[in-house]
């Protein structure tokens, strides 16, 4: 009878073992879903305030003129965040255009070239080069052993 017992517990923690291995939160099997990819455009205040100062260095007067159309945007986005954490699914909506909405602002103060060199710089960061082709460095894993 005690072998019988030792057998269940024994056959108890290896189904408890696997199901923790292969259990995952819901979220995990989205990646690049429509949530993911707005919560990337809502980060964009950071990024192009990065960009700017650093990466295309423009001057300190153009900063100053772009620093209240990231400050209003980053506030907003702060705020609206505060409303989900409470409850309030629906606030997201008034993000739905958020980028645009920046963008148009921004177009008006940097110029046409100075914007489209800050989105090349934004994709270059977003989805930087991929040596190799599709699936990353190096390509397909181990298909470029060797060469060279």
């Amino acid at each position: 009878m005690r072998r019988v017992w030792i057998g269940l517990a024994g056959l108890a923690l290896v189904v408890a073992v696997v199901l923790c291995a292969t259990w995952q939160p819901a979220q995990a099997q989205r990646p690049g879903g429509p949530q993911q990819q707005m919560f990337m455009q809502l980060r964009v205040v950071e990024s192009y305030w990065t960009l700017l100062a650093f990466e295309l260095k423009v001057d300190s007067e153009t900063l100053a003129k772009v620093r209240p159309i990231l400050q209003q945007a980053y506030d907003k986005r702060k705020a609206v965040f505060e409303e989900v954490r409470k409850g309030n699914r629906q606030a997201l909506q008034q993000l739905r255009n958020f980028k645009q909405d920046i963008d148009t602002q921004l177009v008006k103060v940097l110029g046409e070239e100075t914007f489209q060199a800050l989105q090349d710089a934004l994709r270059q960061q977003i989805r930087p080069g991929r040596p190799g082709g599709p699936g990353g460095p190096g390509g397909r894993r181990g298909a470029r052993r060797g060469a060279g």
